[in-house]
């Protein structure tokens, strides 16, 4: 039995919509502009594809709900997958445990790649683009919608673009960590990924933030925590779930 995670209590496929999009901002100036246009709301966007890490993915999610985000899950296929006209089927994805996820919606409800990306696109409904690593990032890096979101909310500035484990693959094809970014990886990146900071569970730099492994994933999820609100709700979190304070990291 898949969970519904996309789906309501009567089955009906959720996902709430912004009246707007976010506007265009300098980073210095992106957590008071969250606060400025819609006080306490955040909305992430997580990326799954068959073979996800779940911990990655699942972890994360929950952590941000529990901090009060939206969170909404979207379906990406390699690009030879056929539905056969089954909707249900297409929003389905498993991962690389066995874990079955009901999505909110797959990539190809949204149109042709220029209706999902370029600014006042799929993106500007969200705060946060989340992209689990696991043996998914193989097909979603050569997705050219992707990595095309990636590269939109890198060079807008406008969204925190979060990626762990492999999933900083994604964001080396979208150039986003170009010009000396700090980031972290999972170590078997490492010929793809030489500046990586290994040795660090975490890595915010800007609005990029990324995480090495399953194993940090809970630091992943508070970090994104902390960067869409601020270190306090973080802690909050973490003391309701008896979880150890989060070290708060330099942007």
């Amino acid at each position: 039995m898949p969970a519904t995670a996309g789906t309501t209590a009567g089955g009906e496929n959720r996902l709430p919509k912004r009246a707007s999009a976010l506007p265009m901002r300098r980073a210095m100036s992106h957590h008071n502009n969250l606060r400025e246009h819609y006080g306490d709301e955040r909305r992430a966007l997580f990326l799954l594809g068959d073979g996800f890490e779940e911990i990655e993915a699942i972890t994360p999610l929950d952590l941000l709900r529990r901090a009060g985000a939206e969170v909404d899950l979207l379906a990406v296929h390699p690009r030879d997958y056929d539905a056969g006209g089954d909707h249900e089927k297409a929003r389905l994805v498993t991962g690389k445990n066995g874990l079955c996820v009901l999505t909110h919606r797959w990539l190809d409800d949204y149109g042709p790649p220029m209706t999902i990306m370029g600014y006042g696109g799929l993106l500007a409904r969200y705060d946060a683009l989340v992209l689990p690593g696991g043996p998914a990032v193989e097909h979603m890096r050569r997705n050219e919608i992707v990595v095309g979101l990636a590269r939109d909310a890198h060079w807008c500035r406008s969204h925190f673009l979060c990626a762990i484990c492999a999933a900083p693959l994604i964001l080396k094809e979208a150039f986003a960590l170009e010009g000396g970014v700090r980031h972290t990886a999972f170590p078997g990146c490492r010929d793809e990924l030489p500046d990586a900071l290994f040795d660090q569970a975490v890595v915010r730099d800007d609005l990029v933030i990324t995480g090495r492994s399953a194993g940090a994933a809970t630091e992943f999820g508070f970090a994104i925590i902390a960067a869409l609100w601020d270190d306090a709700r973080a802690a909050k979190v973490a003391a309701e779930i008896h979880a150890p304070p989060p070290v708060p990291l330099t942007a």
